[in-house]
């Protein structure tokens, strides 16, 4: 996994290789220029002051005064060759050339040709023309110093880059990567159990009053981590509510269910009574029917019917009794 320092640094390595790359190349482009203007302004100064002392030996026709000044012009990077070339009447054209030759082609842009007409002028403003000068200049000097300048200015730029980038990486390490991993190792360490611990942001400056990005996530994570322990908190209780609704209702069935068990048996229990008391009640009541049959005196008939009237009133006490137990139910 790439690391956000290791991306960053590309990403700087790249884009500040692109601008330096454009900024050495309009630099070194602006210094060609200048070295060639430069070497122009040279080769011309040179002309002004040697061309009419050339003129002058030549009119004269003093040899080595005419080499002495074509070799001042070799004293310049620029000039690689000279050649003069005049004509004396009855022994023809004459060349004196220093210098290496080389031919001016499209193949070696750096080569050029410059011919300069010597015409001598004496007082009465009459012209005679002695000959011709041409130089041959090359800029490869001027491009050899753009060479070197450019390899100069790659390496410089190339350390500054680094440079640049282990600065920038520093400060991202120490303002933002490090708070990044501790809030991580932070959010590890974050569970169920340890719900209380805060987050926070071990800075070095314990005066920092600004509240930049990272204390906007480090206060985000702690609202997230109050509201989980809130929400599980308010879970608990409404699962402790909710068991305790379970438990009441339990409670209620089985209360139900003893009440309908109570009911239960109370019916069997009055049905069983009933019948057992209607057995003894009814054999009573047959057997007054008897006694009533025979022939006995007012007093024992009495009594009889006193026993009967009382069976009657016992039954019809059952009936309602077990009317009650029925409507309960």
């Amino acid at each position: 996994m790439k690391s956000i320092r290791t991306r960053l640094l590309f990403y700087i390595v790249i884009a500040s290789s692109v601008i330096a790359f454009a900024f050495i190349l309009l630099l070194l482009w602006t210094n060609l220029q200048n070295n060639l203007d430069a070497a122009d302004t040279r080769i011309e100064q040179m002309e002004d002051t040697v061309i009419p002392a050339i003129k002058g030996s030549l009119w004269k026709f003093d040899e080595d005064q005419l080499r002495i000044s074509m070799e001042s012009f070799l004293s310049l990077p620029e000039v690689i060759h000279v050649e003069l070339v005049w004509q004396e009447a009855g022994s023809g054209i004459h060349r004196l050339a220093l210098g290496e030759k080389r031919e001016d082609s499209d193949a070696d842009r750096t080569v050029a040709t410059r011919h300069h007409e010597l015409i001598h002028q004496v007082d009465n403003g009459e012209q005679y023309p002695l000959g011709e000068l041409v130089l041959t200049t090359s800029a490869e000097s001027s491009y050899t110093k753009l060479y070197k300048d450019a390899i100069y200015i790659a390496l410089l730029q190339s350390l500054k880059t680094l440079l640049l980038s282990a600065i920038i990486l520093f400060i991202f390490q120490r303002v933002l990567t490090r708070h990044i991993l501790d809030i991580a190792q932070q959010s590890r360490k974050i569970n169920l159990a340890n719900l209380s611990t805060v987050f926070s942001l071990n800075r070095n400056n314990k005066a920092h009053d600004s509240h930049d990005e990272l204390d906007e996530v480090v206060s985000s994570l702690n609202e997230m981590r109050q509201q989980i322990k809130d929400d599980i908190q308010l879970m608990q209780e409404t699962d402790a509510q909710l068991a305790s609704e379970i438990e009441k209702s339990r409670e209620k069935e089985k209360l139900v269910f003893a009440a309908k068990k109570s009911d239960e048996e109370k019916s069997l229990f009055l049905a069983s009574i009933s019948h057992e008391i209607r057995t003894p009640m009814n054999a009573i009541m047959g057997f007054v029917h008897l006694l009533r049959d025979e022939d006995l005196s007012d007093t024992p008939r009495e009594y009889i019917d006193y026993i009967d009237k009382s069976a009657n009133s016992l039954l019809v006490l059952i009936d309602h009794i077990l009317d009650m137990s029925k409507l309960d139910a």
